[in-house]
């Protein structure tokens, strides 16, 4: 297993874990956030909720287990991206105004700046789908791929936090 490998396994596994977390934590607010999309009937929001978090919770175990079951993981994460972006962009379209629960409660409105967001996950998958690696790794590569995984990850996770820093909201007005 490649320092590759492992770093977009990891970075992967602790995003989509707190994604799941966070919107576990929040999950009224979730739902609320799904309701207010108007994308599926009104007695499913609380459904879709729970598939969602599901979904996130089984890509970050595949992601765990052997190479065949972590190119498994790549793909749901790859298909969870994909939904995620149509949502984002379908709201973004309309201009539905929804706090981004992707992380919990959060003060921004989902925006095409979490197309990005998805777009740079969606690249960490297909990176670790092309690379999926069965070989023994060793500290080196555990090591490296650790801190790239926490480091990658934590931009993603503060993604919101991150782009308010380089582009704040009133320059992006502008």
């Amino acid at each position: 297993m490649s320092s590759v490998d492992i770093a977009c396994r990891c970075a992967l596994v602790l995003v989509f874990l707190a994604s799941a977390n966070g919107k576990r934590e929040n999950f009224g607010g979730f739902v609320a956030a799904i309701r207010l999309l108007h994308l599926v009937p009104e007695r499913w929001p609380r459904a879709v909720a729970r598939v969602v978090v599901g979904a996130e919770v089984v890509a970050a175990g595949l992601l765990l287990l052997p190479s065949g079951f972590a190119a498994a993981g790549f793909v749901l994460v790859l298909l969870l991206c994909a939904v995620f972006a149509v949502v984002i962009e379908v709201s973004v379209r309309r201009d539905v105004r929804v706090a981004c629960p992707c992380f919990g409660g959060s003060a921004d409105l989902l925006n095409r700046r979490h197309l990005l967001r998805n777009g740079v996950l969606a690249a960490v998958a297909v990176v670790g789908l092309v690379g999926v690696d069965t070989g023994r790794p060793g500290f080196v590569e555990v090591l490296i791929g650790v801190v790239v995984a926490v480091f990658v990850a934590a931009l993603v996770i503060r993604f919101d936090d991150v782009a308010e820093v380089l582009v704040p909201r009133t320059a992006a007005r502008r």
